[in-house]
């Protein structure tokens, strides 16, 4: 008895410990810490424009070296903007092209064949341009549906494997083994991957489930990735939940269930480090090739795609040259706000990317610089920072403006308080600090403005006095 006893009692412990998810026991020394802050949308694309922003997204062009599961060349042409979708489009042709584009046409790879070499199915994927960390990410999309395609959307960041997969396409199987085309475009697959050992190679845990014909309408992806666990839904509805760390009986724990001195499990498969966003329309290789019922051209159209951060709200910033100075090269920098305040004299360089969101006002000092180049961004929303109730300040009071309507259509009226008129003067800006309307005397309480030939998007009106400073700047939203 005592031997079957222990027998049992091994059999057990060995499961725990050895699952592919975990790392053994290891004791934690110090809390959880649950964020508690609201999520605020910080990036986005709508593709509202005629082509891809290139200050968002790179276009990555290269192929797969033989042995691996997909063999499309990846080329720029194929992706595409109408209607405010983007289109990944994939085509069966023939085409030249390097499977590392910066690499030379000759060189050997490690499949023993050269650099340069032919494909015979093109598509492409986009990848942003910064990383990013814990947050929401969402896409509403509609796949395409054909033997060997392979749509995704994803995070990924080195070195080694840290990835997350929000959902990826592929082709099924029946009970035999044999491919099952009823199954197409239905089997949503989850995975998270993270180089754990250093090795080269990830752990991974993947899970999926059938649902409804993907291709048929558009659907909303969401991913939520704190410190502690990650979530996967499919149109608002719960799919998946995995965490970093599990009690010794394998149960899932949170941020407000983590003490000091508890033994738990470690999940392998949890990536660590910032990731950039992808999204890629794959074509499968060797068995799961295309076949003459394949569709093409056929494209993964795209609606939007968003990141939220949870992130304290600052009160009332400045922007100065330190807070440029220490803007993260490769993570997205977002600050938000009541009201911000750049300093005078500031210059965003031409590698530099900045966010700036403010309840109430973004004032902009004089002789403010935005080299081409970056990505700079101003955005007004009335809904963050609502737990901060503070006075206004000296410069919002001063003005005493009114703005109707605004939101415009280009055109607007602003009111100005008769003690500022003859003395001081306006221009318009865009939101990077370009003057759209030129330096004008105020010579009377209402003035009317005409920004209609000017783009949808975020504006200021800058007052201005005497001695050419900006005493203070309201927001403009022109929306069609």
């Amino acid at each position: 008895m005592k031997t079957i006893l222990i027998i049992v009692l091994f059999g057990i412990t060995s499961n725990l410990i050895g699952q592919a998810l975990c790392d053994g026991q290891l004791v934690l020394t110090d809390n959880g810490i649950c964020n508690t802050n609201p999520y605020i949308l910080v990036f986005e694309d709508n593709f509202d424009s005629t082509s891809i922003d290139l200050s968002k997204w790179k276009l990555w062009p290269g192929g797969s070296q033989e042995g691996t599961a997909n063999q499309e060349y990846n080329q720029p042409e194929n992706v595409s903007i109408s209607n405010n979708h983007l289109y990944i489009t994939a085509k069966k042709e023939t085409v030249e092209g390097r499977v590392v584009f910066w690499l030379p046409d000759t060189l050997i790879l490690e499949d023993g064949l050269p650099n340069l070499r032919t494909f015979y199915y093109s598509s492409s994927n986009i990848r942003s341009r910064q990383l990013f960390q814990f947050g929401k990410y969402e896409i509403r999309c509609k796949i395409a549906k054909g033997k060997g395609f392979w749509p995704a959307f994803w995070m990924f960041g080195g070195p080694g494997w840290n990835e997350v997969d929000v959902f990826e396409f592929w082709n099924e199987n029946d009970v035999f083994g044999n491919f099952d085309p009823n199954k197409l475009s239905k089997v949503h697959k989850m995975n998270a991957h993270y180089d754990f050992d250093g090795d080269g190679f990830s752990e991974n845990c993947p899970t999926s489930y059938t649902g409804p014909d993907f291709s048929e309408d558009f659907h909303t992806f969401t991913f939520i990735w704190t410190p502690y666990k990650m979530e996967w839904y499919m149109d608002a509805e719960f799919k998946r939940i995995t965490t970093l760390y599990h009690t010794i009986e394998g149960q899932i724990v949170d941020c407000n269930n983590i003490h000091t001195g508890t033994p738990y499990l470690l999940d392998k498969a949890f990536p660590q480090l910032p990731m950039d966003i992808r999204a890629g329309f794959g074509i499968q290789s060797y068995d799961n090739s295309p076949d003459e019922t394949t569709p093409f051209p056929s494209s993964f159209e795209i609606d939007y795609i968003r990141y939220y951060k949870q992130i304290p709200c600052q009160g009332q910033v400045l922007i100065t040259d330190k807070t440029l100075e220490n803007l993260d090269d490769e993570l997205f920098n977002v600050i938000i706000g009541t009201t911000i305040t750049l300093a005078d004299n500031l210059t965003l360089n031409n590698d530099q990317q900045l966010e700036l969101i403010a309840r109430d006002s973004i004032i902009f000092g004089s002789n403010f610089v935005n080299e081409a180049g970056n990505s700079f961004v101003t955005k007004i929303n009335t809904s963050i920072c609502t737990d901060i109730d503070e006075e206004k300040s000296d410069s919002d009071n001063k003005c005493k403006v009114k703005i109707y309507p605004n939101p415009n259509s280009g055109k607007f009226v602003f009111e100005i308080d008769l003690s500022l008129i003859n003395n001081n003067y306006y221009n318009v800006i865009n939101e990077n600090g370009q003057v759209i309307v030129s330096k004008k005397p105020i010579n009377n309480s209402i003035i009317e403005i005409n920004i209609n030939k000017y783009t949808n998007g975020n504006y200021y009106l800058n007052v201005i006095d005497p001695n050419n400073k900006i005493i203070c700047s309201y927001p403009v939203i022109k929306n069609n």
